[in-house]
């Protein structure tokens, strides 16, 4: 089984890094650079936080992989994040409220309609206590790696 599409190479192509650069600012070998870039490996989302950190990008940005659209158009975004709020038995206006916004906004992101900010993302993921990455894409508990 292989890792979600990921668009690892082209955020480190667009910042003018070459793979041995981003081994070693993040502290990994050229090998796993490849293997994340490549799909074959999927990084642990504390790694995904470092590559975000590094590109400039809220990690969730690394895992959508949708050629020729707008970035968040086929974003599973909404479906993870209801899904997650669920399962923290909030309702959408706790939620809301949590975040420190108003209930139809959340709602707006929720369905897709809307993209949250990186802003957002981040108090979303802290509220749920997961990291902005899981808000868009299930993380599979297999194949991760560090180094």
């Amino acid at each position: 089984m292989s890792a979600p599409p990921n668009r690892f190479r082209e955020h480190r192509e667009r910042v003018g890094m070459t793979q041995a650069e981003v081994a070693a600012k993040i502290g990994i070998s050229i090998p796993t650079v490849a293997r994340h870039e490549g799909g074959s490996r999927l990084p642990s989302p504390a790694l995904a936080e470092q590559y975000a950190e590094l590109y400039g990008v809220m990690s969730a940005e690394l895992f959508v992989d949708v050629p020729g659209s707008p970035k968040w158009v086929s974003s599973p975004c909404s479906n993870r994040m209801l899904e997650i709020r669920s399962a923290t038995v909030l309702t959408y206006h706790e939620a809301a409220r949590l975040v420190g916004m108003n209930a139809e906004d959340h709602l707006r992101f929720e369905s897709g309609e809307v993209m949250p900010s990186r802003r957002l993302c981040k108090r979303y993921a802290e509220v749920y206590k997961v990291t902005t990455a899981e808000l868009f894409v299930r993380l599979p508990a297999y194949t991760t790696s560090e180094g």
